[in-house]
């Protein structure tokens, strides 16, 4: 399962995963991702989001691999091009081959700023999404911000009480 948006969670899912989070914080994590690595790819800088996600996959038993866009070739983003420019790689290779090494992606990709239509697309985690065989976990995107909405909605709970709606 891929967690693009919180779109992509019911609200059951999302009451479980706040308990989980409130369990975890009150008792001390367990190590449930034992034995699986996880990418953390930064295709922008990031100072936050890299180190709590580092911290948490640590936390959890997880090795985490964390990639930055300037260690790897640009990745072609758009299915059946013919690759004779800037790019090297296709972000469906990238994705497949990563899948192999890893136990789920997680991706951190902000807009170009340039063109709305083309980053309102998405087009690098959608790539991903829809080309990796292990799960995608969107760390920020040009439309989504669903880990964060995660930390926000614990809070609004750890603050006011259970919150409905």
């Amino acid at each position: 399962m891929n967690f693009i948006s919180t779109a992509d969670v019911t609200g059951k899912e999302l009451a479980s995963i706040l308990s989980a989070a409130t369990l975890g914080k009150k008792q001390g994590w367990k190590p449930k991702l034992k034995g699986k690595t996880v990418g953390l790819l930064f295709f922008n800088p990031s100072l936050r989001t890299r180190t709590s996600f580092q911290a948490g996959l640590i936390k959890l038993g997880s090795v985490p691999i964390a990639l930055s866009a300037t260690d790897s070739w640009a990745l072609e983003l758009i299915d059946g091009s013919i690759m004779d420019g800037s790019t090297a790689e296709h972000v469906k290779d990238a994705a497949r081959v990563l899948s192999t090494y890893l136990d789920a992606i997680c991706i951190r990709s902000f807009p170009g700023m340039k063109d709305w239509d083309d980053d309102k697309k998405d087009a690098l985690i959608q790539g991903f999404a829809k080309h990796a065989t292990v799960p995608v976990i969107n760390m920020e995107s040009c439309l989504w911000h669903p880990c964060q909405a995660l930390a926000d909605a614990l809070t609004m709970q750890e603050v006011l009480g259970k919150t409905k709606g």
